[in-house]
C-alpha cells in the first residue's frame, strides 16, 4: 500500500520537475524570434465590413416569382 502512494508521489515530482524545464520567459521568446509577418494590429486594420442595403420586395413581385 505505501509503494502504490511513493509511486504516484514520484510521478507527480518527476511531472512537476519536468513541466519547471519547459516554462521559457517572454522577454527569451521574443530576442530568439524574429518579429511577425502580420501583426495583430495590422490585421485589425484591414478587416473593412461594408454594409449595402436591399430594397424591400414588393407583394407583387413575390407573388409572381411563386407563381412561376
Amino acid at each position: 500500500m505505501k509503494t502504490w502512494k511513493v509511486n504516484i508521489m514520484m510521478v507527480v515530482a518527476v511531472f512537476l520537475a519536468l513541466s519547471g524545464c519547459s516554462t521559457v520567459s517572454v522577454q527569451q521568446l521574443s530576442e530568439t524570434y524574429e518579429r511577425p509577418v502580420l501583426s495583430a494590429a495590422d490585421a485589425k486594420s484591414m478587416i473593412r465590413i461594408e454594409v449595402t442595403a436591399l430594397e424591400p420586395i414588393s407583394v407583387n413581385d413575390t407573388v409572381m416569382a411563386a407563381t412561376d
